[in-house]
């Protein structure tokens, strides 16, 4: 809640600092200048807002790189939205100067904060929250357009003998109703937006251990990657266990699966490693130091059981112990008529099976930062510049979207994604080809050794 008051405040504030520099110079109101005037107003409140609101979302999810991003998307989405939805008012512009004014200044208000908030809620690059910014600026702008023409005329006895407009002389008498439609369109389009996130969230992750505790983040994307890079949807600095590009968490269906992506340290989810997981609700997980807590809207924590290896320690490499033999407890035994049992009690169950995991293909990085980092490949995986799996943002021979490996068994496929410097199998350069463990691919500048 807090996050949302300060972002009100800051949009309060930004719609009336454009206003206040922007009103001093309007035209005579009437003349060809006039649409002018009003355009540079509403850019300048685009502007303001999408560079504070996106800042500020930038900064909550933990770093300048983000925030520097999210406010240049803001500013540029904030005013494409502007501009569309100054388009899209001008029928409701046309009743402004009739006697259904009200009507048409509260539609065409909206329609442009409609578009101002999708652009702002858009500079993260998620429609989901376009949509969101969406609505907030379609109920702010309305709020504003609304109260625009009831200020007006409850100010006109002032502010006319201000302008020397007395005796029926004409006068514009729209700065006051400016000013606060500027506070108040501004300020709702930040309220709201806030709020339509709040409501709308359905899983995040809480920072309950490590740097910045209390930090959460919304997971609102189909995959979200964590790690120590600037560039991770979730970034965790302040512990060099945490590798740049350590887990992503995917969203398949209803669920959400934590995949590690063959950090050093591995993840832990309550306590035990693993690989991948299927997170429930007040799972913890761990990247090591750092604690997060899953927690989902409206659902309680299952029940669990004795969780599997718990006071089991964990050899050197992260290998999770097998589960010990079970031995089945002995139940009251039926009797004979002769009052013997039936089974013998003194015969020993037999142990339950044990069954090794299938193996299963990792790529090995075996130069460059990523030299030693392991990648599972448990799903198709894409390699590149602006991958979110494995990212090559640090190769300049890669290309954006570089190559895609995809398992097969203990076996990958490789496929070039119509890079500029190609994808090499063993120093053969492939389109598409199969890789099994030993084989050397090279991806760029950079290679990876297949294990299995």
């Amino acid at each position: 809640m807090g996050s949302i008051i300060f972002k009100t405040i800051v949009g309060i504030i930004a719609g009336v600092a454009v206003w206040a520099v922007v009103e001093p110079f309007k035209p005579s109101y009437g003349t060809p200048q006039w649409g002018i005037f009003e355009l540079i107003l509403m850019w300048g409140w685009a502007i303001a807002l999408g560079a504070s609101v996106g800042f500020m979302n930038g900064m909550q999810r933990g770093s300048r790189s983000h925030a520097l991003r999210e406010m240049g998307f803001g500013v540029l989405f904030a005013v494409i939205g502007v501009s569309v939805g100054r388009g899209l008012s001008a029928p409701f512009a046309a009743l402004i100067q009739s006697p259904l004014a009200v009507i048409g200044r509260t539609g065409a208000l909206a329609l442009i904060g409609m578009g101002m908030g999708a652009g702002i809620g858009y500079c993260t690059l998620v429609v989901r929250r376009g949509v969101q910014g969406a609505v907030g600026g379609l109920i702010g702008g309305g709020i504003a357009g609304f109260v625009f023409d009831l200020v007006g005329s409850m100010l006109q006895g002032i502010t006319l003998p201000m302008q020397g407009a007395v005796n029926g002389a004409v006068g514009e008498v729209g700065a006051p109703s400016r000013a606060i439609t500027a506070a108040l369109m501004c300020g709702a389009i930040a309220l709201m937006i806030g709020i339509v996130e709040a409501l709308s969230k359905s899983a995040w992750l809480r920072l309950e251990l490590g740097r910045n505790e209390g930090k959460e983040w919304v997971i609102d994307k189909p995959m979200m990657t964590l790690g120590r890079h600037e560039r991770a949807d979730i970034p965790l600095f302040g512990d060099a266990n945490v590798a740049p590009n350590h887990a992503v968490i995917q969203k398949q269906g209803g669920s959400y699966i934590v995949v590690d992506q063959g950090s050093p340290v591995g993840i832990g989810v309550n306590g035990q490693r693993v690989s991948q997981h299927t997170l429930q609700p007040n799972d913890v997980l761990q990247l090591g130091s750092v604690n997060l807590r899953f927690i989902t809207k409206n659902v309680k924590a299952p029940k669990r059981g004795p969780e599997p290896g718990r006071a089991q320690a964990f050899p050197i490499g992260g290998q999770v112990p097998m589960p010990q033999p079970q031995i089945q407890p002995q139940m009251p035994q039926p009797h004979t008529p002769m009052g013997q049992p039936i089974f013998d009690p003194t015969v020993a169950v037999p142990a339950q099976p044990t069954f090794a995991p299938a193996a299963t293909p990792t790529l090995l990085a075996l130069d460059g930062p990523l030299t030693g980092q392991r990648f599972p490949i448990t799903m198709p995986v894409e390699l590149g510049r602006e991958s979110q799996q494995v990212s090559l943002a640090f190769d300049s021979s890669a290309s954006r979207r570089h190559t895609r490996i995809d398992p097969q068994g203990t076996q990958v496929s490789v496929s070039d994604l119509g890079s500029t410097n190609g994808t090499f199998i063993n120093g053969q350069r492939v389109t598409n080809g199969i890789a099994k463990s030993g084989d050397i691919i090279k991806v760029g500048a950079t290679s990876f050794r297949i294990e299995s």
